[in-house]
C-alpha cells in the first residue's frame, strides 16, 4: 500500500469501512487474504478488495473530503453513538498496526466487533471481543489522537502569527 508500512491496516480498514458505510452494511466478516481482503455480508455475495484498490479508494476519499457532507450513520456496534464504519475500522486498524498484526479477521454483529489476528512475531492467534461501549471509547481516543496540537500545527504550518499591535500613543490627558 502507498501509506507507510506502519499504517497498512489503518488505511485498508478505513477504505473497507467507507465501502461498508456506502452499502448500509450491518453485519459482516472481513478476512485478510494474500493480496487484500474478502468481505462477506449477510445475504450478499462475497466481495474481494485488493490492497491497491483500497489504497486508491482512500486516496479518492481524502481528495473528496472537502466536497462531501458528513454521512454519519448509526453502526450497530457503536452502542447508540453516531459512528461510521470508516472511523471505527480505521481506529481498529491503528491498534492492529501497533500490535504488528497479520492474518486479520473481523466479525461484526449487533452485539460485538470481534477482532482476531496474529501479533508480531508470535504464531499464536489472539481474539478480542469489543462491545459497543468500548467501540465508543476507542473512537474517542482515535479522534483525540488526530486532533492537532498547537505544537503540531506550528511544526506543520510554521509559527502562529499574532496580529501586530500598534504602539500605544499616550492621550493628551495621560501626557500632562
Amino acid at each position: 500500500m502507498r501509506g507507510e508500512e506502519g499504517d497498512r491496516y489503518q488505511r485498508a480498514l478505513r477504505g473497507l469501512g467507507q465501502w461498508l458505510d456506502e452499502q448500509g452494511a450491518r453485519h459482516f466478516t472481513i478476512v485478510e487474504t494474500t493480496d487484500g481482503f474478502e468481505v462477506t455480508r449477510r445475504g450478499q455475495p462475497e466481495t474481494h478488495f485488493t490492497r491497491v484498490a483500497l489504497d486508491e479508494r482512500v486516496d479518492a476519499m481524502i481528495r473528496a473530503r472537502s466536497r462531501r457532507q458528513s454521512r454519519d450513520c448509526l453502526s450497530p456496534v457503536s452502542g447508540g453513538h453516531v459512528a461510521r464504519y470508516a472511523d471505527v475500522l480505521r481506529a481498529v486498524g491503528y491498534e492492529l498496526d501497533f500490535e504488528g498484526a497479520c492474518r486479520v479477521i473481523l466479525l461484526c454483529s449487533d452485539l460485538v466487533l470481534m477482532v482476531s489476528f496474529i501479533a508480531g512475531d508470535s504464531s499464536e492467534r489472539r481474539e478480542v471481543d469489543i462491545p459497543p461501549d468500548d467501540v465508543a471509547d476507542i473512537l474517542s481516543i482515535a479522534r483525540s489522537r488526530r486532533r492537532p496540537t498547537l505544537l503540531g500545527r506550528m511544526l506543520h504550518h510554521g509559527p502562529t502569527r499574532l496580529p501586530a499591535v500598534p504602539p500605544r500613543v499616550p492621550s493628551a490627558e495621560q501626557s500632562s
